[in-house]
Parts: structure tokens; C-alpha cells; sequence
């Protein structure tokens, strides 16, 4: 038997709870598929954690990444530590689900590609709140973008701005979201560079006005915005949490190639009323401004 499968069924063996046993056993064979040989090594440092929730639901979800994707491989032991460090405490559904997809997106034939390991940090240093920002942005803006983007390459997107329904937005992040918290977690992902600096939120004649001469306006169907400029960061990040990192960053605008969370999460459903700032642009006398300008 293999020292991680022994170290965690033996530390499961001391627990009175049969199916906190049973769950650690499950938890060292998938810790062994995805990592392989290098179990070996990171065996003795994790296999007393790997009963612990956010561990075994990491594990779990690349698991079932690995099974969608057909692909095989295992993750290089410098990444699988560093994400199972930031995973520990991880209890919020979306950091788990990007970590999951960085491990996932890390594994190779050989076990050796480490390219996870600035995601991961990454990760770490977003809260929960910015990366369900992200991920809204990314996900709910990738069939607009893909359709502006015909016949480019994604890196032709980078600092291409749209407009999102700011209220249904913030609803999406949490029931009762604050508007501080919005706003810090809009000015984090600006930070990181994952969207442009110029980005603009609040009632609709501001965020035109933010680029735009006074008494310019925005027609869609909503009173308050969100206006961001997207970046190749912001793409790469979307790539490499949902399990895609190690694809080629055109494969983001390619309407054929379902990119979705492993778990269904109702309050994350991709976002209606999702435009190219260029198409819904309005002039001070309520007219479309001229795509030359952009």
C-alpha cells in the first residue's frame, strides 16, 4: 500500500465516526490518481488534513474536472502544495472552485509543469467577493466578447470595455452585498490588473459621462452599470480557475468549448443584458456614437 493511502487510513482509523473514516479513505485514493508518484513526497505533510472539508471538496472537484476533460496526468508537487495551502481555509464555494482549476489546469504527463504556482498565489491574495466578481464578468461577458472578437485573437479583446447591470450584479455576489464591499472588490480586480483602470459604476449617465462628454448616456434596459475593460490577466485567470490554463487563451472566445464550474451554483447564472459599450453608446442628442471613436 502507498505511504500517503497508509498515513491517511491510518489517521482515519483513530476517528469514531465511520463515514469521517470512509471519507478520508476516498480522499487518499483521489489524492494518489492526481498526484501520483509525487504523493510520496507531500504524503506525510498532508495526509492528516486530507479528512478536513475544504481539502476533500479540492480534491473532489478536481477529480471531476479530470473526468469531463478525459485528459490525464499528474500535478507537479510544487503546485499541489501551494494550492492545498491556500485550500485549507478555504470555505467560500468560488475560491474553491479556482484553486480546483488551477490544480487541474497544472497537470501534466510527467508531473513537472509548475505554471499553477502564480495562480494560486493570485487566488490567495483575491477575497471571496472579487473572485465571484470575476467570474460574473468573465463568464457572463465571453458570448459578447466572442462575437465582437470574429475573426480576432483574444489578445485583440484586452482593454475592450462592456457593461454589465450593476444591481443584478451585486445580487448575484450575495444577498445584501454593501456597497463598500462592491466597490472593493471592483478596485481589487482593478488592482491586480484582471480589468483596465478605467472602469465606472452607478447610474448609467455617470459611467457614459466617466469617458465621455457631458450628456452622453447609455441605452440598455437597466438604470445602474458597471462598465470594465477586460484584460488578458482577467482572461487567463477565468482559463486557469475553471480548469483551462493550460489551453491557448483564444479557446475563451470559442463558442464550441463549454467552460463551466464543476458544481452547479444557482447565484452564479451567467448575467442577461451583457453589451459592448461601443453598441449601446449614446451622443448628448441620444444618438449612437460612431464606432470610430472607440
Amino acid at each position: 500500500m502507498d505511504p500517503i493511502s497508509t498515513a491517511a487510513i491510518g489517521a482515519a482509523s483513530k476517528t469514531v465516526d465511520p463515514a469521517a473514516a470512509e471519507g478520508a479513505k476516498v480522499g487518499a485514493q483521489l489524492f494518489l490518481r492526481l498526484l501520483g508518484p509525487s504523493a510520496d513526497v507531500l504524503g506525510a505533510h498532508w495526509a492528516d488534513r486530507l479528512r478536513e472539508k475544504n481539502i476533500a471538496r479540492l480534491l473532489a472537484k478536481t477529480e471531476h474536472r479530470a473526468i469531463r476533460s478525459g485528459e490525464s496526468g499528474i500535478a507537479s508537487p510544487r503546485v499541489a502544495s501551494k494550492v492545498f495551502q491556500d485550500a485549507e481555509f478555504a470555505d467560500d464555494e468560488m475560491v474553491a472552485e479556482y484553486l480546483s482549476g488551477v490544480l487541474s489546469s497544472s497537470r501534466s504527463e510527467d508531473g513537472t509543469y509548475d505554471g499553477g504556482v502564480e495562480w494560486s498565489s493570485l487566488i490567495a491574495r483575491l477575497s471571496s467577493d472579487q473572485l465571484r466578481l470575476h467570474y460574473l464578468i468573465y463568464a457572463s461577458a465571453r458570448q459578447v466578447l466572442a462575437e465582437a472578437a470574429v475573426e480576432q485573437r483574444a489578445n485583440w479583446l484586452h482593454m475592450k470595455r462592456v457593461i454589465l447591470p450593476q444591481q443584478e450584479l451585486m445580487k448575484r455576489m450575495g444577498e445584501g452585498l454593501s456597497a463598500v464591499r462592491f466597490s472593493n472588490a471592483v478596485n481589487g480586480l482593478m488592482r491586480e490588473g484582471l480589468i483596465a483602470e478605467t472602469y465606472a459604476y452607478g447610474p448609467n449617465k455617470g459611467v457614459a459621462e466617466s469617458d465621455f462628454p457631458k450628456g452622453s448616456g447609455l441605452d440598455v434596459p437597466y438604470d445602474r452599470s458597471l462598465k470594465v475593460g477586460v484584460s488578458i490577466q482577467g482572461m487567463r485567470l477565468y482559463m486557469w480557475g475553471l480548469g483551462m490554463g493550460h489551453l491557448a487563451l483564444d479557446l475563451y472566445i470559442d463558442p464550441d468549448l463549454a467552460i463551466t464550474t464543476v458544481d452547479e451554483q444557482p447565484e452564479l447564472m451567467l448575467l442577461d443584458g451583457v453589451v459592448m459599450l461601443e453598441d449601446v453608446l449614446l451622443d448628448p442628442e441620444g444618438n449612437k456614437f460612431s464606432k470610430e471613436s472607440f
